[in-house]
């Protein structure tokens, strides 16, 4: 059984920390993660052991919670193809999204959204757009939107594809989208504690000009498919 020796805060990232065991750097580790850990100089573990906890620590810590993201997911989908009088398809895209399975292993690239929106025109299928789906289960319709900045990281990456957050809210039977594409204004991220856990959240106003009811959500839905239809 190895030792940790010693924790420094990395240079280049303060938020992160990096772990030494029996004087060897091991793995390096957010700092919220750290803590969750409950990690201090002196505590016997071994180099693989601790690279598996730092692997799953949201996953084991909130794999109660997987299940209420596949209802929110179904939610999306039904309200979605309640409004929107068209015949389309939703692929289950996002790595793990739909299950509530813990799964061990990462996908190639974070942040990969749940669905993909199909349509299909003779034998031809067009991707419309991406949705991520978050949410909460008690909110008041005029509350702010709290949702985790990794939620917007693929977005950023690909500029070039059109992706939605959906943020579905439990007790209100509510969901609202929110436009990946224009994200100026939404203000720093804020650190919140959520039971023994400490998260980074954004806080978006349900005003933002980024945020879009159902109905205006589904008529852009709808214009992108009549452009494909007069194709």
């Amino acid at each position: 059984m190895g030792k940790i020796t010693r924790i420094r805060r990395q240079k280049n990232n303060p938020n992160r920390l990096s772990v030494y065991i029996d004087g060897q750097f091991c793995t390096g580790m957010e700092e919220r993660v750290f803590k969750g850990l409950n990690l201090k100089v002196g505590d016997e573990i071994n180099c693989e052991e601790l690279k598996r906890e730092v692997k799953l620590f949201w996953k084991n810590r909130y794999k109660d919670k997987w299940k209420e993201e596949k209802s929110r997911i179904l939610a999306v989908i039904y309200k979605i193809k309640e409004l929107l009088k068209e015949d389309i398809d939703f692929e289950i895209f996002g790595f793990g999204a739909g299950s509530d399975k813990l799964i061990e292993s990462h996908p190639v690239e974070k942040g990969i959204p749940d669905l993909a929106v199909i349509y299909k025109k003779g034998k031809f299928s067009y991707v419309l757009l991406f949705i991520e789906v978050t949410g909460t289960n008690f909110l008041s319709k005029e509350d702010d939107l709290w949702i985790r900045p990794d939620k917007f990281e693929f977005a950023k990456r690909h500029s070039n594809m059109d992706i939605w957050i959906a943020h579905y809210i439990n007790n209100l039977d509510l969901v609202r989208f929110i436009s990946t594409k224009n994200l100026s204004g939404l203000g720093k991220p804020k650190e919140v504690a959520i039971g023994n856990n400490r998260e980074i959240y954004l806080s978006i106003s349900v005003s933002h000009k980024s945020v879009q009811s159902i109905e205006q959500f589904i008529k852009y839905l709808q214009e992108k498919i009549d452009r494909i239809k007069s194709t």
